[in-house]
């Protein structure tokens, strides 16, 4: 006779009961999907998703897929690089993310391996059939996958053509480095105590976002500086670091030349001309005044790639998601090109309707968009930086030392090792 443990001894009834009623149990399971599959099909009907793009993100989707969730887990913070990546590869991996340039590197998101091709969209692959080629090439691979969807903007500084002639110059001759408008800005200063240039000045600065004081034109150069620098070290594939002789040389030149144009020059009044505009801080038009010709080349000299400060926001799927086909849709959507109540971005297309060139007045508030500015526009300018100081901290302390650079308060070299500094905090 087999024994069993005491409290495992029964009697035939006893058993025979036992064995009833887990045999009706077995029968009512038999209808229900155990707790595994159950919190399976929980996660299954979200859609996890990194967007700070569109406000209207979860109200699509409980329009179009109300049998879905969306669960954005944007918290409003800079999603860097790594993050980025952890993001699509991690345990708490989302279904689709959305970056952008400034904060995140977008060659290093779509040349992980980790992205969807979503070329099987029709609509996002005829969207990239009507892509400049320069600017398709940033997701499109050569064998025809689309790795993610972009839009683009240019930040230039353009010179101003008429203000150069008003100050006796030739503008065809003005600097295509920031070596070289250095050089200029020394010649500039002689032509200004000579007496020669009018009511003209190098920059008015009137939207730069500078201080109208003494250090105004030390920070525009500087502002100027540390852009291109950085971003020929990240076109380098290098590691951004301003301790280094020549970005010292550079900025104490700077400095020099910023205090010497001050105080050379007059307050520019409200009459006052400006041999450039402000582009790169307040963002640029498509009309006669933004025109790529005139557009100064973000390079620290002439031997470099001509580069033009640029944005872009980018959106990917996560390599085997669920929900990919859903996540294109809304994408696709997004990026719709066919809506005629606004106008097509001539920075991504290489067409346009044609009463989109010069509309009508009123047709789009404030938009103007010029058959020349669409033949001097070279998007494959167009340079994609990761800003250097992405946090509140960081871009904050690079404020306040090139500040106190300007005002004389700390040498080249102290600002050039606080500004390492200041990214080694991020």
């Amino acid at each position: 006779m087999k024994l069993y443990p005491k409290a495992c001894r029964t009697t035939y009834a006893a058993s025979a009961l036992k064995t009833l009623l887990c045999a009706a149990l077995a029968l009512m399971m038999a209808g229900l999907p155990a707790c595994g599959a159950l919190a399976a099909d929980a996660a299954g009907s979200q859609v996890r998703v990194s967007s700070g793009f569109d406000e209207d993100l979860e109200s699509w989707f409980r329009q179009n897929h109300p049998e879905l969730t969306c669960v954005n887990l944007y918290d409003g913070e800079v999603v860097r690089t790594a993050e980025a990546l952890e993001l699509l590869q991690g345990s708490e991996s989302v279904d689709m993310l959305a970056v952008h340039s400034s904060d995140c590197d977008i060659a290093a998101i779509l040349s992980s391996g980790l992205v969807e091709d979503l070329s099987s969209n029709e609509a996002i692959r005829q969207r990239a059939a009507e892509l400049y080629e320069s600017v398709a090439r940033l997701t499109v691979t050569e064998d025809g996958a689309i790795l993610g969807v972009n839009g683009v903007s240019g930040w230039a500084m353009h010179r101003i053509p008429a203000a150069w002639e008003a100050a006796g110059l030739n503008d065809a001759g003005a600097p295509q480095s920031f070596t070289e408008l250095l050089d200029f800005a020394e010649r500039w200063v002689e032509l200004v105590q000579a007496g020669k240039v009018g009511n003209v000045r190098l920059h008015t600065l009137k939207t730069w976002g500078v201080p109208p004081d003494e250090t105004r034109y030390t920070l525009w150069l500087m502002d100027l500086l540390w852009n291109c620098w950085a971003m020929r070290q990240q076109e380098a594939g290098e590691a951004i670091v301003f301790d280094m002789p020549e970005f010292v040389e550079l900025a104490g030149r700077s400095r020099e030349i910023g205090r010497a144009l001050v105080k050379a020059e007059k307050k520019p009044g409200k009459k006052s001309l400006s041999l450039y505009d402000c582009g790169l801080n307040s963002g640029m038009g498509y009309g006669a005044d933004s025109l790529y010709s005139n557009a100064f080349p973000m390079r620290i000299s002439t031997d470099e790639p001509v580069r033009i400060k640029a944005s872009a926001t980018l959106f990917v799927v996560r390599k085997g998601s669920p929900h990919a086909q859903v996540c294109m849709e809304y994408i696709a959507h997004l990026y719709a090109s066919d809506d005629a109540s606004e106008p097509r971005n001539p920075e991504l297309y290489r067409d346009v309707a044609p009463g989109q060139i010069v509309p009508p007045e009123g047709s789009w508030p404030g938009y103007v968009l010029t058959a020349e500015w669409q033949e001097t526009y070279r998007p494959d300018w167009l340079f994609f930086l990761v800003e250097p100081f992405g946090t509140v901290k960081a871009y904050a302390q690079q404020e306040k030392l090139l500040l106190q650079f300007a005002k004389g308060e700390i040498s080249a070299q102290e600002l050039a090792y606080g500004l390492d500094e200041a990214r080694a905090e991020e």
